[in-house]
């Protein structure tokens, strides 16, 4: 039976800059990561948290935080330039994860702060890595 895993070179991070209206991948990108973290308390008593001899942990969500990162080959492009600029700012963007491209495909989109790292070598070419952090919900939805 052969596998359904997603191929890694399908999938891409857009980013606007502009509100949503216009999207664009992320220049010259060579992997991404979303990192969705969940905050929670401890809610165990003695009422419902027990079954048998045992008692077990309930924990209820109290907040979503979530992150991600943009690793790729430093360009001099309009992209690679607006996200400078909003590292340089500490404006958010809009970005979006997708999968696999295409109509009807799931993405998860959110609007973020961007940090950046550029690593400059001698015998090999430059890089670029950003590290997005989400300034409030990640919504899932379907590309058009």
């Amino acid at each position: 039976m052969p596998s359904s895993a997603v191929a890694g070179f399908k999938s891409f991070v857009k980013v606007s800059s502009d509100g949503g209206s216009t999207w664009s991948n992320v220049s010259e990108q060579m992997a991404a990561t979303l990192r969705i973290l969940q905050d929670k308390v401890d809610i165990t008593n003695k009422t419902t948290s027990i079954s048998g001899d045992m008692l077990y942990k309930e924990r209820l969500v109290v907040s979503i935080d979530w992150s991600g990162t943009v690793n790729g080959n430093l360009t001099n492009d309009v992209i690679q330039t607006a996200l400078q600029t909003a590292c340089l700012s500490g404006t958010p963007l809009q970005f979006r994860f997708m999968r696999t491209v295409g109509s009807g495909q799931p993405m998860l989109s959110g609007s973020a702060l961007v940090e950046m790292e550029q690593s400059l070598p001698l015998t090999d070419a430059a890089k670029v890595n950003y590290t997005l952090t989400g300034t409030g919900a990640l919504t899932a939805g379907t590309q058009a």
